[in-house]
Formats: structure tokens, C-alpha cells, sequence
């Protein structure tokens, strides 16, 4: 049993001679920065299109109240006109929207990996 329980912990700390250079390595902390900023970016990402959905089905309920009130085919007609074009120059700003926050995040991550590799850089080079 004493064996079993040596051969464990030599197993476990195995590990751990391999942990600390991989750690301080300028490839793990870009790595690192860019896991941070996408994640960053995504839940953001995630924040905009929950609140755009949100937004949406308001508008989707109140139209469908709007069209039950109505009274005549032309006031229908006039109030999904309406709610169509609205949709439609919502969809865009919110594609407008996401497709800047992809533009940005990317050039943030282009920054931090050209910030890295030139620090590496000055790092070998000393």
C-alpha cells in the first residue's frame, strides 16, 4: 500500500518540473491575452444580441396588439408596413453593430500580438 502511494505521488509531481516553463513562456502569455480578449469580446457580443432579441420581441407583441385592434385591411397593411421597415433598419444596425465589434476585437488582438512580439523580440535580443 505504502508503494502504491509512492508511486502516486512521484506521478503527480511528475508534473510539476514541466508546469513553470510553460507558464513563463511569451507563447503562453499572448495565448493567454488573446483567450482574455475574446472571451471579453464574445460576452459582450452575447450582451448586444440578448438586448437586441429582448428589444425585438417587445416590438413583435406590441405590433401583434396593434394588428388585432384593427379594423380595416388598409390600417393591417399600414402597420405591418411599418414594422417591417422598422425590422429591417433594426437587423441592419445591429449587422452594422456586430460586424465593428468583430473589426475591433480582431485589431485588438492584432495589437496585442504585435505588443508581444516585438517585447519578445527585445527580450532575446538582451
Amino acid at each position: 500500500m505504502a508503494e502504491a502511494r509512492d508511486g502516486e505521488s512521484a506521478g503527480a509531481n511528475s508534473f510539476d518540473w514541466s508546469v513553470a516553463p510553460v507558464l513563463s513562456a511569451p507563447l503562453f502569455a499572448v495565448l493567454t491575452d488573446i483567450n482574455g480578449k475574446l472571451l471579453e469580446s464574445m460576452a459582450i457580443a452575447q450582451r448586444d444580441w440578448a438586448e437586441f432579441v429582448h428589444r425585438r420581441v417587445k416590438e413583435d407583441i406590441a405590433v401583434s396588439q396593434q394588428l388585432m385592434g384593427c379594423t380595416s385591411l388598409g390600417d393591417m397593411q399600414q402597420i405591418y408596413s411599418q414594422y417591417v421597415q422598422t425590422a429591417l433598419e433594426h437587423y441592419r444596425e445591429q449587422s452594422e453593430k456586430a460586424m465593428r465589434r468583430g473589426k475591433s476585437a480582431t485589431d485588438g488582438l492584432a495589437r496585442t500580438m504585435d505588443w508581444r512580439s516585438s517585447q519578445s523580440a527585445r527580450e532575446a535580443r538582451h
